[in-house]
């Protein structure tokens, strides 16, 4: 009953939030935004206190964790730069392609790169590739080789801790992939209310109207402030990724 109220105030709010968008009401968006906020604290409250009492390596959490987050900024994220920077139009050849064939080439080829890296960890291996695609995301250089490369090592993560999961003996049997898929899902949540706050609170400073949020996905042409605050918003968050990942090494 719990998790059936919580779904059903996210749902309520987006709602609210649809209607907001549509109208462009910047302060309906506003009062949204902070029970969204609200709605978020709760749901990771009660995630908490609800939590399995499984004994898990920290690293293993922090490596759950920080995938989790990297597919949410990736993608949606990764949507919103483009946008904002390119043309939503571009969405496609600058996110979309890059991440699908860079899952297609982990799924072909991370086995053998595995292999190739020797005594090496393949969690290290992942974890450290991860953290050069963020580095290469923050830089100006060409962005979809850097959506490439990141996607190619999310998705080994991805295949890894699958593996993982399903040999840890501290999870009962019938739990250890949804756990696995929990932790992944409180990361992408996660990524999403700081990404949006941090949005948000950047439009408040470079005095923004906050309905510009929703211009992102929208074919217009965007203000060089609002360009530059998505710049700000993409190197913190690869900065953050690449933190986080690097903390499995």
């Amino acid at each position: 009953p719990r998790y059936a109220a919580v779904f059903l105030v996210f749902f309520v709010l987006l709602i609210v939030l649809r209607i907001a968008r549509l109208t462009l009401d910047a302060q309906e968006l506003d009062v949204v935004t902070i029970w969204f906020a609200v709605a978020f604290l709760a749901a990771m409250l009660l995630v908490w206190l609800r939590r399995k009492r499984a004994r898990l390596p920290l690293w293993l959490n922090l490596l759950s964790f920080a995938n989790g987050m990297c597919g949410n900024f990736l993608f949606i994220f990764g949507s919103f730069y483009v946008g904002a920077v390119y043309g939503i139009g571009e969405a496609a050849a600058y996110v979309y392609v890059p991440f699908v064939l860079g899952m297609g080439c982990s799924m072909a080829f991370a086995s053998k790169l595995w292999r190739l890296a020797g005594k090496a960890s393949p969690f290290t291996v992942q974890a450290a590739g991860a953290c050069a695609g963020l580095v290469l995301l923050m830089t100006p250089f060409y962005f979809p080789a850097g959506v490439f490369l990141v996607s190619f090592f999310f998705s080994g993560t991805s295949s890894l801790l699958n593996r993982e999961y399903y040999h840890t003996q501290s999870i009962p049997t019938d739990r250890r992939l949804v756990s696995k898929f929990t932790i992944q899902d409180i990361g992408s949540i996660t990524c999403q209310f700081i990404t949006a706050a941090f949005l948000l609170a950047l439009f408040s400073f470079y005095r923004l109207p906050s309905a510009a949020f929703f211009t992102l996905t929208e074919q217009t042409a965007h203000p060089e402030t609002l360009v530059h605050v998505v710049r700000i918003v993409r190197f913190w968050g690869c900065l953050t990724l690449a933190a986080l990942y690097a903390g499995v090494l």
